[in-house]
């Protein structure tokens, strides 16, 4: 089948919070803390669970991981309120159109050869014109030859 392209990116770490307060402007005030420190996000996913909790995934360039660890540490009240678990060395690969809203068989698709692959998705996220899974970095080039062995490029 044809898309518009694979994007891929590498050197990541993934930081999970567990158990944030599920509530209006929730994500906004994590987010906040990323963007004061002028911290890029390569990633991010937020879902809502029962018992009015959510959590939210986030990767960042693996070299800011000790400067967002080292914020970790600063707020105390931060660290009582929620659970952090961190997950160094992952990459982000994704599939992208064109018309991929238009195919929903494409992130079926996906996760299938990927997990045919005997890769584990930490992460999912999609958009209007792509899908991408977050993925331990030592499995990114056989992700990338599995996929391509199914999917056709421009």
């Amino acid at each position: 089948m044809k898309i518009g392209g694979l994007v891929e990116n590498s050197d990541l770490t993934m930081y999970q919070i567990i158990s944030i307060k599920d509530e209006p402007g929730a994500a906004a005030k994590i987010l906040k803390l990323f963007a004061q420190e002028k911290i890029s996000l390569q990633y991010i996913t937020e879902s809502n669970i029962p018992g009015d909790t959510a959590v939210m995934s986030l990767c960042v360039d693996a070299e800011q991981a000790e400067r967002i660890d080292q914020l970790i540490a600063q707020y105390d009240q931060i660290k009582k309120q929620i659970k952090i678990t961190k997950i160094a060395n992952v990459s982000v690969i994704g599939i992208y159109g064109p018309h991929f809203r238009d195919k929903p068989i494409l992130a079926t698709m996906f996760c299938k050869i990927l997990g045919d692959a005997g890769i584990n998705i930490l992460g999912l996220s999609s958009s209007i014109s792509s899908i991408s899974g977050v993925i331990v970095s030592k499995q990114l080039h056989h992700a990338k030859n599995a996929l391509l062995e199914e999917f056709e490029l421009p």
